[in-house]
């Protein structure tokens, strides 16, 4: 008896870790992905508007901070990945919007 509770223990230690890990290496790297973001999690304290935009076929919008620079931009469609890796993050509205 004592040996199967052991056994169940450890079993469900090694699931958990197990989970952990898939967790870490599948759905962390791909959490930008699957919500349609840049390569990085939105600051909530550097967050200070969202502006969403619909041009054609493509939908998107753009998180300032505080200095009215595009701190962060969301994808809300595969149209608007054509945004992606265009070095807009970290620009002025005024640069980015010419």
């Amino acid at each position: 008896m004592k040996l199967n509770k052991k056994r169940i223990i450890l079993e469900v230690l090694i699931l958990i870790v197990l989970l952990i890990y898939s967790f870490i290496t599948v759905v962390i790297p791909n959490y930008p992905k699957m919500f349609g973001s840049s390569d990085k999690f939105i600051n909530a304290n550097k967050y200070v508007s969202l502006v969403e935009f619909e041009i054609g076929e493509a939908n998107f919008g753009i998180v300032l901070n505080k200095n009215k620079e595009v701190y962060h931009i969301l994808y809300f469609n595969k149209q608007a990945t054509c945004l992606y890796n265009q070095d807009i993050e970290n620009n002025s509205i005024d640069i980015v919007s010419n």
